[in-house]
């Protein structure tokens, strides 16, 4: 009986990856093996394998809330997968499923929008800071990354002084170096 739901599901109309993945989690959830699987899907063990991966490592509910994303093939969900089970994503992904314009989107861009908001998260996290002149004008974005910092100078504010920082480079170095800068 699986095996026949399966093939009608295929012919009635081409299932997204996501739902091909979902349908063989609830048949095997229903207890039946992956020869029953694989041939309900007409795929190998190693589709099955991916299939049953990404539709265990994506809440429900989050599936439910993107849609079948017709567009978006296996490669994706995969990426997506493992982006939703990185730590800390929990609360940033609540606030984007509860939101009225993420609901208002098609499936394939509900992915999109959850995708990009969830991979540039890291981005988002890293710590900014602002060097400012004795007047108080933010001259200086300072970013600190993952070994890495780097500095962004608003040249409508002090049109040279990127330029005088980056001549100035070897004299800045030699000074650091002279305190006890690390090796």
């Amino acid at each position: 009986m699986a095996i026949a739901q399966g093939k009608e599901n295929n012919d009635r109309r081409d299932l997204s990856f996501i739902e091909r993945a979902v349908f063989a989690q609830n048949l095997e959830d229903k207890g039946f093996n992956r020869n029953v699987l694989m041939a309900a899907l007409s795929v190998d063990e190693t589709e099955i394998a991916k299939l049953l991966s990404v539709a265990r490592s994506i809440p429900t509910s989050i599936v439910q809330a993107i849609g079948p994303a017709p567009k978006a093939g296996r490669p994706r969900w995969i990426a997506f997968s493992k982006l939703v089970n990185s730590r800390g994503k929990e609360k940033k992904i609540e606030g984007i499923l509860a939101s009225e314009s993420f609901r208002a989107l098609g499936s394939d861009r509900k992915l999109d929008a959850l995708f990009a908001a969830i991979s540039d998260s890291r981005k988002d996290d890293r710590p900014i800071d602002h060097w400012a002149d004795p007047k108080g004008r933010r001259i200086v974005r300072v970013e600190h990354g993952l070994g890495r910092t780097k500095l962004f100078f608003d040249e409508k504010l002090e049109p040279n002084f990127g330029a005088h920082v980056i001549e100035n480079l070897s004299k800045l170095y030699s000074d650091f170096k002279s305190r006890g800068g690390e090796d």
